[in-house]
């Protein structure tokens, strides 16, 4: 008999949901273990669900908060400034918020580009650095997405995503997987679910309006990071961020590490969660800078 894959969870097992106060609005927030402090900053449109297949197992040697940012997931939806600077001094309020003075970063897709301008903009709050698949300077030039969706008919299509049926979030959530089929039950549920919350487009488009400006920000921080200790993750069929920009980004750095995780997508903690999990709790707990390909186990040149 063929046993059914488990059922994603909105809260894990073992993992507690808290709150918190920043800017005067009610941030959700994941927590759970014992240990070093680690903080997991999620991806555009993710939420600390993103992180449902990695929180309860990175909580067996550390203390994991996983914060919804504002606007997304279930966080208050309310008016703030869209810039890279202001959404990683938002990440630093949420840690004094909760008596975290610095603690080691995991942040994937732009929630790794906001923990890079994290450790620029407050070095002492950033211990190592752990980006997954992150937006970056060398593989932002000019996305369509950018200049669709900062125009007058683009904010109209986008706000049509509020209404957009299930099958056509999944679609797009899918698209990010190389294997479609490895998303577990519930992915696609609890993520539209999270989208169709009144006021989660319009900050969206705000965002995409200073995109490029963004980027331009950081790369004049670039230089403050790297001596930053940093393990960079990359699926090695990621259509989204794709991995043949890592090495322009892993050339910012002083001593980086890497890995790559064979047949995953952009969300390679989701994808494939064990190989991921082993591939941080490596670096982590081991503390070897090195070369590390996950899931083969030979070293890349």
């Amino acid at each position: 008999m063929i046993s059914k894959p488990p059922f994603r969870k909105i809260i894990p097992d073992g993992i507690e949901e808290r709150w918190a106060t920043v800017h005067g609005h009610r941030m959700r927030y994941l927590f759970g273990g014992s240990g070093p402090p680690l903080l997991l900053v999620h991806g555009l449109m993710g939420f600390s669900f993103s992180w449902s297949e990695n929180l309860a197992v990175f909580a067996q040697h550390f203390t994991v908060y996983a914060p919804d940012l504002l606007n997304v997931g279930y966080s208050d939806r309310c008016n703030v400034d869209p810039s890279l600077q202001a959404t990683a001094a938002e990440v630093v309020d949420f840690m004094d918020a909760v008596g975290l003075s610095a603690a080691d970063v995991i942040g994937t897709s732009y929630g790794g580009t906001v923990a890079m301008m994290l450790a620029a903009i407050a070095p002492s709050r950033v211990q190592r650095l752990i980006l997954v698949a992150p937006a970056h300077c060398g593989s932002e030039g000019v996305r369509w997405q950018s200049r669709l969706f900062s125009t007058r008919t683009g904010a109209i299509i986008a706000q049509s995503l509020y209404l957009a049926p299930a099958v056509i979030h999944g679609y797009f959530i899918k698209r990010m997987y190389a294997v479609p089929s490895r998303a577990l039950p519930g992915t696609v549920k609890e993520y539209a679910a999270a989208i169709r919350i009144p006021g989660t487009i319009t900050p969206l488009v705000k965002l995409m309006c200073c995109w490029n400006q963004n980027f331009k920000a950081l790369a004049e921080a670039m230089p403050k990071i790297a001596d930053t200790p940093v393990l960079i993750i990359w699926g090695d069929k990621d259509v989204v961020v794709p991995v043949t920009t890592m090495n322009e980004l892993v050339a910012h750095f002083q001593n980086p590490s890497t890995a790559i995780i064979k047949t995953a997508g952009h969300l390679p903690y989701e994808e494939l969660p064990e190989e991921f999990n082993l591939a941080v709790l490596d670096f982590l707990l081991i503390k070897v800078p090195h070369v590390r390909e996950a899931n083969v186990g030979n070293e890349m040149s």
